[in-house]
């Protein structure tokens, strides 16, 4: 599959992934953060010969021929019946799904329809290397078409069952020194080399003027934006944000999300619900629900914020990076996130905003939120240095990072 690259500029092949439930294809036409930074990595990269697979519904065409790009992208496109009978009956047949497991050792037929496509691509797109964007459950399949020394796995999240196919790579690139720390771990004395490459924001992020008054003003605004699911944390916040209220009453909470992007319809989740619930209880109108706020529009919300919170779980789930708190930072909004690695390395404590140990402890979040809502001259410094610190995390750093690594890569022999 692969020519000699000597002969020829080094071609990157990145494989996007397919979910069941929802497609997020490359351009980002479904918002989804691990797409937005590989097209970012790959707009800011005109010199390299990068070209970029991913699934899509015929419903998202006509979005993804109107993305303004500059890249070499390719689509497998499945029509909305298609779709829509898969949903609907095959996912469901046990006995089915179970057999493709078997047969090919990938986790459903969807998985192995699209997979089906991208080994053909592959043939035809001869790559040097090949990196699979955030579906570890590809790498036992892709493993057999991908010769030795040539495999990488782009890791944007904590690992499930998959992690035990980690030492079938032959590199793997994560978004942060924590993530690093993280997937070592897994790998035992496997010597697999572990690039960071960290996510970024560029200039498709719109930045919209922001409040004069947001840090003195009456009422002040508290944002959370991301999946109304547990692992975020939505609730505790919420028990936090009633006992700051007890103490500073002119303060408001807005909060950006749904279970999962573009979720603006249906039933809800049993999570959602919960925190519905909750609102209806004891808000007192001071709780507002927006729902899912795509990227391009977010800045408009932290922009008219005087903090972000983002509490995620760290007793159930690892942020590998915290593109939330990279969004707000961006804006010049202070930051208060729970002690995960992707944020650690964003949120410098006392400088950019304030990490808490246990967001499940709502008296120690609610004294670290009332100390930024209490000093406006605090409050003004955090969100300037927050700024300052976001630009580090651009596309021309990550495209440097990039080119380190594979040249790297080229000197010590790669295939």
């Amino acid at each position: 599959m692969i020519k000699n690259k000597a002969s020829r500029k080094l071609c990157i092949a990145i494989i996007g992934g397919a979910m069941e439930t929802s497609l997020h294809p490359i351009p980002p036409v479904a918002d989804g953060a691990p797409e937005w930074n590989v097209f970012r990595l790959v707009e800011a990269v005109p010199d390299l010969n990068i070209r970029v697979i991913s699934p899509c519904a015929d419903t998202q065409m006509a979005a993804i021929k109107a993305f303004p790009v500059q890249g070499n992208y390719s689509q497998v496109v499945f029509s909305t019946r298609r779709l829509r009978f898969y949903r609907a009956f095959l996912r469901h047949i046990f006995p089915l799904r179970l057999a493709v497991r078997r047969l090919s050792g990938l986790p459903d037929l969807f998985s192995w329809w699209y997979l089906r496509k991208v080994k053909i691509w592959l043939k035809e797109t001869q790559p040097d290397l090949v990196f699979i964007n955030a579906r570890p459950q590809y790498i036992r399949y892709l493993r057999k078409l991908v010769p030795a020394g040539n495999l990488f796995l782009m890791m944007r999240g904590p690992l499930g069952e998959s992690r035990r196919f980690l030492p079938l790579l032959d590199g793997i690139v994560v978004n942060s020194e924590g993530m690093r720390v993280y997937v070592g771990q897994f790998l035992n004395a496997n010597n697999i080399p572990i690039w960071i490459i960290p996510n970024t924001l560029g200039d498709d992020f719109p930045i919209y003027p922001s409040s004069s008054d947001r840090f003195t003003c009456s009422p002040r605004m508290i944002i959370f934006s991301g999946r109304i699911i547990p692992e975020k944390g939505v609730l505790e916040l919420l028990e936090a944000f009633d006992l700051v209220r007890k103490i500073f009453p002119g303060v408001e909470l807005t909060i950006c999300g749904a279970r999962s992007n573009q979720s603006t319809t249906g039933k809800l989740s049993k999570y959602e619900q919960q925190v519905v619930n909750w609102v209806d209880a004891r808000g007192f109108g001071a709780v507002h629900l927006v729902g899912y706020i795509p990227t391009i529009r977010i800045g408009e919300y932290y922009g008219r914020a005087t903090l972000a919170v983002f509490p995620s779980r760290n007793d159930i789930y690892t942020e590998s990076f915290g593109m939330v708190a990279l969004e707000a930072m961006r804006c010049g909004t202070p930051v208060v996130a729970s002690s995960q690695p992707g944020f650690e390395e964003l949120v410098l404590p006392g400088k950019t905003g304030y990490l808490v140990k246990d967001p499940r402890n709502a008296a120690e979040l609610a004294e670290t939120i009332l100390n930024i809502l209490q000093n406006p001259a605090l409050a003004q410094s955090l969100g300037q240095a927050g700024y300052l610190q976001s630009l580090k995390y651009n596309p021309t750093n990550a495209l440097l990072a990039l080119k380190n690594n594979t040249q790297k890569w080229m000197l010590e022999g790669g295939d």
